[in-house]
């Protein structure tokens, strides 16, 4: 829900200013124009939770045990210790994520064409060293997807219910690659 900054009582706006205000304030909050009807192809709440995600104009997320989204996979030693990125910030076609403790930060560029949607990750911080780290997007939806991997680090897991995204080791960057993998979802 989007409020508008009160207006002084001294200020009379017409109704059509109000409109023009209000189309101002949501394009600069939401990045998408208001007239082209759009939504953004995927929604977070503020804990970092994905509770959105568009493909071809209709949603495809449905509710699950477990929580969607982008989580960092740990190897602590003795097991894998999975962190869910709790700082989601949304610009335009960048996902900005920052995990509990402030580390690891990630970049995500976001694009859609034909169809689909694709997710290139394009910044790395504080990641740990290592083959035994890896990152996470999960989703469950409504609809089969089918996910196709951009890069030799990228592996995916779709059962008819669900996409699991793992960018293994993420902090090495394929040969000839400007990012560090991406995805493309479409159904």
């Amino acid at each position: 829900m989007i409020t508008l900054p009160s207006i002084g009582s001294s200020l009379h706006f017409r109704p059509f200013a109000r409109f023009i205000l209000a189309a101002v304030s949501i394009t600069a909050f939401t990045g998408h124009p208001l007239l082209a009807n759009e939504e953004p192809p995927m929604q977070f709440l503020a804990n970092g939770t994905l509770v959105g995600l568009r493909l071809g104009g209709r949603s495809v997320l449905r509710e699950a045990d477990k929580p969607n989204g982008f989580f960092a996979q740990l190897f602590t030693g003795v097991s894998v210790k999975e962190i869910q990125f709790q700082t989601v910030t949304v610009e335009k076609d960048r996902i900005f994520l920052v995990a509990p403790n402030g580390f690891p930060r990630l970049e995500f560029s976001v694009s859609e064409a034909g169809g689909k949607l694709i997710l290139a990750l394009v910044r790395v911080e504080g990641m740990p060293l290592g083959k035994d780290s890896s990152l996470m997007f999960r989703a469950a939806t409504s609809v089969p997807l089918i996910a196709e991997p951009g890069g030799a680090n990228v592996e995916v897991e779709s059962d008819g219910k669900g996409i699991r995204v793992y960018w293994i080791s993420p902090i090495h960057r394929a040969d000839g690659l400007k990012n560090f993998g991406s995805v493309s979802l479409h159904q």
